[in-house]
Parts: structure tokens; sequence; C-alpha cells
């Protein structure tokens, strides 16, 4: 039973004529008739009574229409409040990140868009990498990960860079590796969010080279914050986003081990379900982290 012939089955009851109806709908009375027909065969009812160009309800008809009614009036009701929230700037957000872009978000974005946009209520859901390739739970997700349902949609809002670091006391103990190549011989804090061991990592440089080197695993996390602190304990060499460094540098609590001429690219990507039917304020938020990273990555003096 669709709301179209419902639609259809109510107008031949305003008018009490299948020629009436037909005319207003802008359909032809036999195609009109059929959808009737059709209707009464779904129900096993007889809805109406014809006789010649004019049309009776049954009492089986009486209820239905009364029933039809109802059902109208929600789907309008249903229709109307959904149409209103594509358009409403108002609302609730709730948005995934990995926990060191939640944090980073916070410091940086979230005061200034919340002021712009106080009637947007926005939920950060924190969330491991191997979490974020589905989009449970979430309307929009900042994801350095694409995620396995092809139906979603993963716009690449940059290319950043990771760069290989170490604390001060790890270099003086165990030395300063001059290439990737060398890693081989020092204790790394891998990714356990990839589908495998880590047992390379792949680098550019520069100079435009590209390889990839083997690595000796020492300990594994899926999160940036837990690789750096490892890192700054001493436990081995991290590779890390360049915008999450400059304060370590400049604590000295990290060094970067190849003077920036090695570095491991990745992609991060805003994820979401669809263009179409769109809230817009999710519309508008997508609109502004896109600038808000194009900004901000074009003034990072390390992932350029």
């Amino acid at each position: 039973m669709d709301i179209e012939s419902l639609r259809m089955f109510k107008s031949v009851t305003h008018y009490m004529s299948i020629t009436q109806a037909a005319l207003i709908l802008d359909i032809s009375q036999p195609a009109l008739s059929r959808r009737i027909k059709q209707l009464e065969d779904e129900l096993s009812v007889k809805l109406l009574h014809r006789s010649g160009g004019k049309v009776e309800l049954t009492p089986q008809g009486v209820r239905f229409l009364q029933s039809a009614d109802c059902i109208l009036a929600e789907h309008d009701s249903v229709r109307d409040e959904i149409s209103s929230d594509i358009n409403d700037t108002k609302g609730h957000i709730v948005l995934g990140l990995v926990h060191p872009m939640a944090r980073w978000l916070s410091e940086s974005f979230i005061e200034d868009y919340s002021k712009r946009h106080p009637n947007t209520y926005l939920s950060l859901v924190t969330k491991s990498p191997k979490e974020m390739v589905t989009m449970e739970g979430c309307d929009l997700m900042v994801s350095p990960v694409l995620p396995d349902d092809i139906a979603l949609i993963a716009k690449k809002v940059h290319k950043f860079k990771r760069y290989f670091c170490a604390s001060p006391d790890y270099v003086r103990i165990n030395g300063l590796p001059k290439h990737p190549d060398d890693l081989v011989k020092h204790q790394c804090i891998v990714n356990s969010a990839v589908n495998k061991n880590e047992k390379s990592w792949l680098w550019h440089s520069k100079t435009g080279e590209q390889g990839g080197s083997k690595i000796t695993p020492a300990i594994s996390t899926d999160s940036i914050d837990v690789a750096a602190t490892l890192a700054i304990k001493g436990m081995g060499v991290a590779s890390l986003p360049g915008s999450q460094l400059n304060h370590y540098f400049k604590s000295g609590s990290l060094v970067e081990l190849f003077d920036y001429q090695f570095y491991q690219h990745q992609d991060l990507y805003l994820v979401y379900r669809t263009r179409e039917f769109m809230r817009a304020n999710l519309k508008q938020l997508i609109l502004e982290l896109q600038e808000f990273y194009r900004i901000q990555y074009s003034n990072c003096t390390l992932s350029n």
C-alpha cells in the first residue's frame, strides 16, 4: 500500500466521482480505476460501489477512509518535520574523531565554531582508527582512514606528513640514524591500527625519493598520543603527524631524526553518508572544517 494510492482514494471519495478525481489528479480515468482496484485487491475488501459515473463508499470504505486520513496526516507531518530539519541550521551533530584530532580541534576550532553557531549542539566522539571504517553513531567523521563502505563519501581535506621522532635521551643512548634504512637497528613504536603488523615503514624524501625500510617493532599502539608519550619516555622511534609536533620540539621532549628530509604521507578525510538531503547545519560544519584545515595546514611549517 503506497501513499500515492491513498491520496488517489481520498480524492475519489472527496468528489465521489472517478472521472472528476482523474481530471483533478491529471491522470486517465482507466489508470485511476486500476489503482483503486489494486488497493481493494491488496486489502481484500470492496471500498467503493460504482454506479455509472458516481461512486459510493461501502461500510469498509468508510472505515478505511478514516484510517487513510490518519496515515496521510502523519505522513505529511513527518515529511514537513524532516524538510524543516534539512533546512534548519539548528540541531545536534555527532562528530567522530581520533583522540589527537579531538584534542586539537578542541583547542583550535570548536570554541569559535560554537560561538558562530550557538544553536548547533556538537557531540565529539573519540574513536580508534579501526572503529572509523564505519559511520556507526556519527553524522560526520574526521578520519585518517578510508571507510569500508563504498557508499560513504570520503572527501580528502589534506595530505599531511608524519615525521620520525625520538627523545633526546633515546638518541644519546642509541645514536642518530642517518637514513630510514637505519631504523632496522632501532626500537620502533608501530601502529596497531593497520590491518597487519608493521614490519616496514614507507617513506618519501624532499628530493623526490620514496621507498620502504625494514623496522624493528618494539611496542605498538593505535593512538598517536600514546605513541608520542612512549617516544618521550625513550621507548623508541615514532612516526607522528607534523601538526602534533611543534610543542614537543619547543619543549625539547622530542627531536626529529632526519632534519625533515624523510617523512611519511597520510591522507585526512571528512566522511559522511550522502550529499543529498543533508541537513543545513551539517553541510555548514563540513564547509567550515574544510576551510579550517586548508588554513591550518597551509600555515603549519612541519606539514608543508
